[in-house]
């Protein structure tokens, strides 16, 4: 058995050692045909960030990222370096502010580096504003947003705003400014850049975009309830520009509303323009709340010459002299443009039969400048559209066109107990905004006698309770069942202030401030003359009218316009 047992092995040995050598030769075979390690994927994205002398990145990791050892990131110029090997940031030093460096960022692996990621910043500027704001306005937008979190080297010095699409810009020192020359009906985003003395930021994310229209631009709640229209405009499509918007409540459930000077341009070609400088006059029917749908024009103190335009209510002066010293009238053979009788207020008698109105006598030297020069009133009869005591100045112009003083132009009228109360304010520094100024209240006694008599007129200083200074561009008050209001106008742009009193001469309580809609602090855009009505509004929403007299070439031109302020 052992022989046959040595042959058996002898047989199988040389296969078992064949296979040994098979196994060794693929596996060589296998080993020479590998391929090396690949390079990694770059990083996903990058940002810098300006430090002072330095400068931080942040990168994302590429979306294959298990074989990435390390990421090293580079400056150009300079050639600075920071390497990390767990962490997608790091800070590259020795910089110098004020030079813009390239930064890219590489993945570091067994198979070598990968494609770079660049982003670019400056050492020492500001970090990005944020949280921007768009306020639509008429061609315009107010911006308001936050401060960069850091502006390494230097402090922000400036701010600048750019719109999207391309329209308007606007600087500033501080955290708001106003772009101006935007198209009414466009949608636009803005982006602003803070500024150092080591150049500038990245821009800030957009804001939502907004869409500038010549009613926008009031403060958050204010409606804007569009322009008083007269019935010839609804019917006719006559056009007339009116200035001021002096509204009354009549018992008849009618309102009677009285305006300034009023130009009025025909649709029928035949018809020519008509302006009248002077007080014109409409009724509506009377719902609180609500805006007059269109307004039938009275005629009681004579025509304006053509068919379309509305008549004159008070009449022109015809003793308003030129300003100059020289006596002359005021008309325009003399250098004047013309002379005017613009109403200042008005109200209801004891006799509820008559309307007191309230006037000054003007006499407008250009397009831009009037002098006051007198103050009177007259009584008109709403039921039978006459005027009852004709126009009477108690400060009669001077023959050398002296200005009333402005504690002699009274406004505002309120009737009650057998008396009337007037008042009157002045801006002692006016430019667009009014920064300090006095208001005043006089009360004298419901009768012609008294109210004839400037003895009557003595002004007792109103005061505020201390937490505001008076301010009026122009003010307006009222009676409401829960007190007085007044409504103090502190600027051309649009702004107001709401006061509240129980007495006339105070102290007045500030409890509502804002802007309204459709005015600027640019020349377009101009807002004259807030009046408060009363008989519209109710107790928690206050109408205000105002006049624009550079509205844009539509239905809207030269409109008293409406808006409702709700109240706190």
């Amino acid at each position: 058995m052992q022989p046959s047992s040595s042959a058996s092995s002898r047989r199988w040995r040389p296969v078992t050692l064949l296979a040994s050598v098979t196994l060794l030769v693929v596996s060589l075979v296998a080993a020479s045909c590998s391929e090396p390690a690949a390079a990694p994927e770059k990083p996903a994205w990058a940002i810098g960030f300006p430090g002072d002398r330095s400068v931080g990145v942040e990168w994302g990791a590429a979306a294959q990222h298990d074989d990435v050892s390390s990421y090293v990131a580079t400056t150009e110029p300079g050639g600075r370096t920071c390497t990390t090997t767990t962490k997608m940031t790091c800070t590259l030093t020795g910089l110098t502010n004020g030079t813009a460096y390239t930064v890219s960022i590489v993945a570091v692996g067994d198979g070598g580096k990968s494609a770079p990621v660049q982003t670019k910043v400056t050492a020492g500027t500001p970090w990005p504003a944020s949280a921007v704001v768009a306020a639509p306005g008429d061609a315009s937008a107010t911006l308001t947003w936050k401060a960069p979190l850091f502006a390494p080297g230097a402090p922000v010095t400036s701010y600048t705003a750019s719109s999207y699409p391309p329209g308007g810009t606007c600087a500033s020192f501080t955290t708001t400014c106003t772009v101006s020359g935007l198209v009414n009906g466009t949608t636009y985003a803005f982006v602003v850049v803070a500024h150092n003395a080591n150049g500038a930021s990245l821009p800030s994310p957009g804001s939502p975009g907004i869409t500038p229209s010549d009613t926008a631009g009031g403060s958050p709640g204010i409606v804007y309830l569009g322009p008083v229209n007269a019935s010839q405009e609804t019917s006719t499509g006559t056009i007339l520009q009116r200035d001021a918007g002096i509204s009354v409540a009549l018992p008849n459930g009618r309102d009677l509303w009285i305006f300034g000077d009023t130009s009025s341009f025909s649709a029928d070609a035949g018809q020519s323009e008509a302006f009248i400088g002077g007080s014109t006059a409409a009724k509506g029917k009377y719902v609180p709340g609500k805006t007059p749908d269109a307004l039938k024009d009275v005629q009681p103190a004579g025509s304006s010459g053509t068919t379309t335009a509305p008549a004159q209510f008070i009449p022109t002066p015809t003793d308003t002299y030129m300003p100059d010293g020289s006596g002359r009238a005021c008309t325009p053979a003399n250098g004047a443009i013309y002379s005017a009788r613009w109403p200042t207020g008005a109200a209801l008698l004891a006799n509820p039969k008559q309307l007191l109105v309230t006037y000054s006598d003007v006499c407008v030297t250009s397009t831009t400048s009037f002098t006051v020069e007198g103050w009177g009133f007259m009584t008109y009869s709403w039921r039978v559209g006459k005027i009852v005591v004709p126009p009477y100045d108690v400060f009669t112009p001077s023959p050398q066109g002296t200005a009333l003083p402005p504690d002699r132009t009274y406004q505002s009228p309120i009737v009650a107990n057998g008396n009337i109360t007037f008042f009157t304010s002045s801006c002692t520094t006016l430019f667009v905004a009014c920064s300090s100024g006095t208001v005043s209240a006089t009360t004298v006694a419901d009768n012609l006698l008294a109210l004839g008599s400037p003895a009557s007129y003595v002004n007792t200083p109103a005061v505020t309770d201390g937490s505001a200074s008076w301010m009026p561009v122009n003010i307006s008050v009222a009676a409401y069942p829960t007190g007085l209001r007044l409504i103090e106008q502190t600027s051309i742009g649009g702004t107001f202030i709401v006061f509240s009193s129980i007495s006339p001469t105070g102290p007045w309580h500030p409890f509502y401030s804002g802007t309204l809609p459709g005015c600027s602090t640019t020349p377009r855009g101009f807002c004259y003359a807030f009046v408060g009505h009363p008989e519209l509004g109710s107790a928690t929403s206050l109408i205000v009218s105002y006049f624009k007299p550079d509205s844009p070439d539509n239905a809207n031109v030269g409109h008293v316009d409406l808006a409702l302020v709700p109240l706190p």
